[in-house]
């Protein structure tokens, strides 16, 4: 019996011992599983304060990009306000500029205007002037007239003159004409130069017509009319006959009763006047 109840506590103490072994196993998983617990309560804590720094920049960030949304509201305001300003100041400028350009045309109109007045204004300033000159073997008398014309760009100037010359044997008188002026011709200034004079001599032999330069001249003579052209009798009148080299008549010749006349063929008819 003492035996038995022997085994039956060795029995039970190997139970109990098993039950410790177990209980000291499942402890030491319990330690295992409340370090890896605790781990991992210390990783989420980590995490969770990183998270929460995290948020806190986020937060930071968004706050500055919130002021900073306000500032470029600000500034766009503001930008938009200068650009009204600028707008404004624009038109101003514009209808002054326009204003100004108005008065500029009416000033160039006027300018415009004035011009032509002062160049159709012509300006003329008249000289007269008379001498008599005496000398032992000829007296000479002489009468200018000289009239200066001015206007624009252009001037012109007339020179009239007389003179008469005596001497012993002759009367000489001379008439003269000069005209000088300038013209405008595509922008170049061109002067024009034109004389013209004219002769008269009285002498015992008749009375002489011509003109200087010009060959021909008319000596009216006691036996006659000559005409002469350089220096060559080409014309003579005296009474009721004329010698003439060469003559052209371009109508009609009557020579006593008859008139000839050419005809549309190129000859010629005569006709008896009745």
């Amino acid at each position: 019996a003492a035996k038995s109840t022997a085994d039956k506590a060795k029995a039970t103490a190997q139970t109990a011992s098993d039950a410790a072994a177990t209980a000291k196993s499942t402890a030491q998983t319990a330690s295992e599983q409340a370090d890896t617990a605790k781990a991992t309560a210390d990783t989420a804590s980590q995490v969770a304060t990183t998270a929460k720094t995290n948020a806190d920049q986020a937060k930071a960030t968004a706050d500055t990009a919130k002021n900073s949304a306000a500032k470029a509201e600000t500034a766009a305001d503001a930008a938009k306000s200068a650009a009204g300003t600028a707008q404004s100041t624009a038109d101003t400028a514009k209808a002054n500029a326009a204003t100004a350009q108005q008065a500029a045309d009416a000033a160039q109109a006027q300018a415009d205007e004035t011009a032509g007045q002062l160049l159709n204004v012509a300006t003329t300033v008249k000289t007269i002037e008379s001498n008599i000159e005496q000398l032992p073997d000829q007296i000479m008398t002489r009468v200018s007239a000289s009239y200066a014309t001015t206007q624009a760009l252009e001037s012109s100037t007339d020179s009239l003159s007389t003179q008469l010359t005596q001497t012993a044997d002759q009367f000489a008188f001379q008439v003269d004409r000069l005209t000088e002026h300038t013209e405008t011709i595509d922008g170049a200034v061109i002067a024009v130069r034109d004389q013209l004079s004219t002769l008269i001599r009285l002498t015992a032999n008749g009375v002489e017509v011509g003109q200087r330069d010009n060959p021909v001249k008319t000596v009216i003579a006691p036996d006659g009319v000559h005409i002469i052209v350089n220096g060559v009798e080409a014309a003579f009148f005296r009474n009721d006959r004329s010698l003439i080299d060469k003559a052209q008549i371009l109508t009609s010749l009557q020579v006593g009763g008859f008139t000839q006349m050419p005809d549309s063929d190129g000859g010629l008819w005569w006709r008896w006047n009745q």
